[in-house]
């Protein structure tokens, strides 16, 4: 079952408070792609920004693991700290 069918469903048959909820939740889900693909991009665009921050602040091998770090710090831990 798909979360727009719940999220109907819940519309349909919830509680008040549930029906509030899903009325707000609808059309945000309705453009699901949407919103997915402006969280990657965005997603990309600080990775990028990161990476030439970090190449301006160091140099060499330093360099190279930092950005490593950022970039895998930021894309996955943080993220998924914040919106997981």
């Amino acid at each position: 079952m798909s979360a727009l069918r719940i999220v109907q469903i819940v519309m349909e048959a919830g509680t008040v408070d549930e029906k509030r909820w899903a009325a707000k939740i609808w059309p945000v889900r309705q453009n699901g792609n949407l919103l997915l693909c402006t969280l990657l991009l965005g997603n990309v665009l600080v990775n990028a920004q990161l990476s030439i921050l970090t190449a301006d602040l160091t140099s060499g091998t330093f360099k190279k693991q930092k950005q490593c770090h950022n970039r895998h710090f930021i894309s996955l831990v943080h993220l998924q700290a914040l919106w997981g």
